[in-house]
């Protein structure tokens, strides 16, 4: 049996609900096709950055499609996300991405 891991969702959803509504912020939204191919870039572009199967990336994101777009495309790259509250004082983030050992921050 292999792993299933989170980003197996949308793959999975993808193809079976391509069309439909994915994600909605706001006034905007995108289908799951669209998260799928977002989602896959991102995860393309961490692997090209050197960022290895465990390491930490910090998603420093207001909510929204973007912040779900790291989340899914960071899975893909087989590395771990961190979030961080973007309203947390500068010296809080710091820690985190210090005490996280994040490898990249998004």
């Amino acid at each position: 049996m292999r792993n299933y891991l989170i980003h197996h969702l949308i793959e999975n959803t993808g193809v079976q609900y391509s069309n439909k509504i994915a994600v909605k912020h706001g006034e905007r939204a995108i289908t799951y096709q669209q998260l799928m191919e977002e989602s896959t870039r991102m995860g393309a572009l961490i692997k090209s950055l050197k960022i290895n199967r465990g390491e930490r990336v910090g998603v420093l994101l207001d909510k929204s499609i973007e912040q779900v777009v790291s989340f899914f495309g960071i899975s893909m790259s087989e590395g771990v996300s961190v979030f961080i509250n973007p309203i947390l004082k500068k010296e809080q983030m710091e820690h985190i991405i210090r005490d996280c050992d994040a490898n990249l921050l998004i």
